[in-house]
């Protein structure tokens, strides 16, 4: 019947000219019923919908993007969902409650300080995109706590990283050996297709930094041949697209998360011959990879007398953000200047515009003392629920899984440290990973963990 439907109105359409918009309509058709039937495969294109940038063909504004049609679809379902469960049981979770006082306070004093402040640069301000990003991602994790509910629905959300990370890495490879790609002379590498953020030299590094932290640990848990070979070569693979980034922030975080793996848990002679022969290859094929200009940048991380050493200015700039930026937060210490007014402000201040280049000093200086405090909560919460899956848990994956975000959480907090990244998409998604892996944990001792859903909206 509906596919009877669906081909009368294709048939009406193409006698109008319209087949485009027919066959647009025939898959938006399909895409619901699937999503209807499948949550999890929503939430993936949910998940990949933040991550890349769409094609011209698809808008990206007004009230029929993509995201706000799942948006839509997602409110239906959770509708349906907590009506036939008789079940909110998500909302006493606290990282979720933390979260909303933290959306709630930058809403709330956003506004009371955007009447107390006057902007002579409207065109600098960023307060309603960072507000609508802040709100429809917090609304992206309470559907992703609710239909992210088993094993196998959090192996498909690690999948799906996993090949964004991997695409990115790629990308950013081949443009930095045909000079095409960030910097002077596109030397360091960044991507063009896969994650937009990673068309940044430095989120980039980040991403392959991230990736190498499930990769190590999620191998473990593969039980294809093809697929263990495939992770074993990615992680150096995805050390030397790190470091073609030329991103000093990259290679600390490569330090930070090669002595994480050195020194946690028991001593593991396999893994520590493992992490020797993957240092050695990385160095080796660094030096054949590497150029002179990449090295002098990596290695200029002091700010050098010499003006003409690569990154020498960068890191000069960083460091007079900071310095301002700390100006900033302490004549506004308890409130802050508001979401999305730090370049206005700062430009007013001193005469340059910019980003702080540090999640913790933007989340200081535009929300005050009480904002970085919910965020070092929430993230210090996040910790815990992925320290109990991984030391509680009776299944090795969710185990490993856990550890492998443990480790990859770290690294992006100290990522944090140079880029604002607390409103990108990945702490919607490291915070929601570690909800549903303690509730995974949870279910384990009151006997409801199940691998793979048994359930279906649709049928209930």
């Amino acid at each position: 019947m509906l596919l009877t439907l669906l081909s009368g109105g294709m048939g009406f359409l193409a006698l109008q000219d319209k087949e485009i918009i027919g066959l647009m309509a025939i898959l938006a058709a399909v895409g619901a019923a699937i999503i209807f039937a499948r949550p999890e495969v929503g939430i993936l294109l949910f998940l990949a919908s933040f991550f890349v940038t769409y094609g011209g063909f698809i808008p990206t504004e007004g009230r029929f993007t993509p995201n706000n049609i799942l948006g839509v679809l997602f409110s239906v379902l959770l509708v349906v969902k907590i009506y036939q469960e008789r079940n909110l049981s998500f909302l006493k979770d606290k990282v979720l409650q933390v979260f909303f006082v933290l959306v709630l306070f930058q809403h709330l004093f956003s506004s009371i300080v955007e009447r107390e402040l006057f902007n002579p640069f409207p065109q600098l301000d960023e307060t309603s995109r960072m507000l609508h990003n802040l709100t429809t991602r917090f609304v992206f994790l309470i559907f992703f706590v609710n239909f992210i509910r088993t094993l196998r629905d959090v192996r498909l959300v690690l999948w799906t990283l996993f090949g964004i990370i991997l695409m990115s890495a790629v990308s950013g490879v081949l443009n930095a050996f045909m000079g095409a790609g960030f910097g002077i002379g596109g030397y360091r590498a960044a991507a063009d297709w896969g994650i937009s953020a990673a068309g940044n030299a430095n989120r980039l590094a980040f991403f392959c930094v991230f990736g190498i932290a499930l990769i190590w640990h999620y191998k473990e848990a593969v039980r294809s041949r093809l697929f263990s070979l495939l992770f074993t070569a990615a992680v150096p693979g995805l050390a030397i697209g790190a470091l073609l980034t030329a991103s000093r922030s990259g290679l600390l975080n490569l330090f930070v998360l090669v002595t994480l793996l050195t020194t946690e848990g028991r001593f593991s002679l396999k893994r520590q011959l493992y992490l020797i022969f993957s240092v050695a290859l990385i160095i080796f094929l660094a030096s054949d990879f590497l150029s002179h200009t990449h090295l002098e940048r990596l290695t200029n991380v002091v700010p050098l007398d010499s003006t003409v050493a690569k990154g020498t200015s960068s890191t000069e700039k960083r460091l007079t953000t900071v310095i301002q930026g700390w100006k900033i937060a302490a004549e506004n210490p308890i409130l802050g200047i508001g979401i999305g007014n730090f370049r206005w402000v700062r430009l007013q201040k001193f005469g340059t515009a910019g980003p702080p280049h540090n999640s913790y000093l933007l989340a200081l200086t535009e929300g005050g003392i009480p904002l970085l405090v919910l965020y070092l909560l929430l993230f210090r919460l996040s910790m815990k629920n992925l320290l109990q899956a991984e030391r509680e848990s009776k299944d090795v994956e969710t185990r490993l899984i856990a550890r492998g975000l443990r480790i990859g959480l770290i690294c992006f907090l100290f990522f944090s440290v140079f880029a604002d990244f607390w409103f990108n998409i990945m702490t919607f998604i490291l915070v929601g990973l570690a909800i549903v892996l303690k509730r995974l944990q949870e279910e384990e001792l009151t006997g409801n963990f199940v691998l793979r859903a048994n359930y279906q909206l649709a049928r209930r």
